[in-house]
Order: C-alpha cells, then structure tokens, then sequence
C-alpha cells in the first residue's frame, strides 16, 4: 500500500489554486449534473480511495442515482 501525500501540506499555494478552480467552477454555469460526473470520472481514473463519496447522488439536491456498477474499477 502506498503512502498518501499531504497536498496541502508540500503545496499550499497549489491547493489554493485549486480551490479558485473549483469556484469558478462551482459558479460558471455548467449544469450541476456534469460537474458531478466529471469528478466521479476523475476520481475514477486516479483511483481515489474515497470513491464511494463522489459516486452517490445527492437526494436535497435532487440529483438522480447514476448507477455505480463498476464505479470503482480501476481501468489502467
């Protein structure tokens, strides 16, 4: 099992960054929906060990359950 690199920790002004990202983001008018997917997706390809996190809908939002089958495999 490898070790987890603290990101905020060994990159506090990259961190930040990434939050102005995801503010804008958040803000752009980008359907909520897709925003979700996009992240499940990224989760996905970096093996996110929190994956369960980005993969269940968010029923107060109204979001609708998107099928997990699989959600967690690792494609490469």
């Amino acid at each position: 099992m490898s070790l987890r690199l603290d990101y905020a920790a060994a990159a506090p002004a990259g961190m930040k960054a990434l939050g102005g990202v995801y503010g804008y983001i958040s803000q752009c008018g980008l359907p909520a929906q897709l925003v979700d997917l996009v992240y499940l997706r990224t989760s996905q390809i970096n093996g996110c060990a929190l994956l369960h996190r980005h993969a269940f809908p968010r029923p107060a939002e109204g979001r609708a359950d998107r099928g997990k089958a699989g959600a967690g495999v690792r494609l490469a």
